[in-house]
């Protein structure tokens, strides 16, 4: 086990340290991130985050391309895989990389579970994440274009001004109450969940803020949301979700599918240090299809 020190920052003079395991570690990676470091000079390092932004640059692209971990376990597992961990003085997260966009829905516990439980949850997990992409803007182009469903939801009347407006406070409304619960003290969390009651239960549908079938579709989507293990990739698909769902709104079916094709196209074009965002399944490779789907076991191979 390797741990390489830097002292980065003029002012700050902030340890950095990287830690990889010899001979296993992506040479490529390595060398890599190595380059990197040595041009970062006296850029001032004040955390995790503000260092992969000094690395590889600031992108209008939302997805991670590293990944973000506070757990050691995981950090150890990534490691006996060939994974290079940085790690930032005074910053509580680790900074996992290369990465996929696969690789940041994989859970601690797929380790620890049988192979079939282990697939089965993924596979779950996996559907609340496409859910928590598609199914809200496919809806909203469904009711757009006056679509019946199995659901038998009203389509009818449909003002699209409001459909929309109510739509979009819905989802506001619901993330404003994620963000108060991480901040809100213990003692004060179940008045959060009474205020909760209140702006998401019967009487703001009565008042007509939203319709029942608004506030199911908001639930299963930010249920989505929460079933993924990265925080980042969560609010990455969240901001597609509402860009699909804009699309959905003004073009029905058709602006929906265009959207979802400039999405994966997006996620195809993402690069991370070495591999495609989609990797393994685009390219394909059968050794990391194991490895990811169907939990094959940590092997080391030692290289002369």
């Amino acid at each position: 086990l390797s741990v390489i020190m830097h002292k980065e920052g003029v002012k700050t003079r902030t340890d950095v340290a990287y830690v990889y395991i010899k001979h296993l570690v992506d040479p490529d990676v390595l060398n890599d991130f190595e380059t990197r470091m040595k041009q970062l000079s006296e850029t001032e390092i004040l955390s995790e985050r503000n260092l992969v932004e000094q690395l590889y640059g600031k992108t209008l692209n939302p997805y991670p391309h590293v990944r973000y971990t506070e757990r050691p376990d995981i950090c150890a597992i990534h490691l006996l895989q060939g994974y290079l961990v940085a790690l930032v003085d005074n910053a509580p997260t680790a900074v996992i990389l290369p990465t996929t966009f696969f690789e940041q829905t994989k859970q601690i516990e797929e380790y620890t579970q049988t192979t079939i439980v282990a697939s089965f949850t993924r596979i779950l997990r996996l559907i609340g994440i496409l859910f928590s992409l598609y199914l809200l803007p496919l809806w909203i182009a469904l009711v757009i274009d006056q679509n019946p469903t199995m659901l038998h939801l009203p389509m009818k009347n449909v003002h699209l001004f409001t459909f929309g407006f109510q739509i979009i406070l819905a989802d506001i409304v619901v993330e404003w109450i994620r963000q108060s619960l991480i901040h809100t003290p213990t003692i004060l969390s179940s008045i959060m969940s009474f205020i909760a009651v209140f702006v998401l239960g019967d009487m703001a549908v009565e008042l007509g803020a939203y319709t029942k079938e608004i506030l199911i579709m908001i639930a299963l989507c930010n249920i989505g949301n929460l079933l993924t293990p990265s925080y980042e990739l969560s609010l990455a698909n969240k901001l597609f979700r509402i860009l699909i769902g804009l699309c959905a709104l003004y073009f029905g079916t058709s602006g929906f599918c265009f959207a979802v094709l400039v999405h994966i196209s997006i996620l195809l074009s993402t690069k991370t240090i070495k591999y495609p965002y989609l990797y393994p399944f685009i390219p394909f490779s059968w050794k990391e299809f194991k490895r990811i789907w169907l939990g094959d076991p940590i092997r080391i191979h030692k290289k002369s």
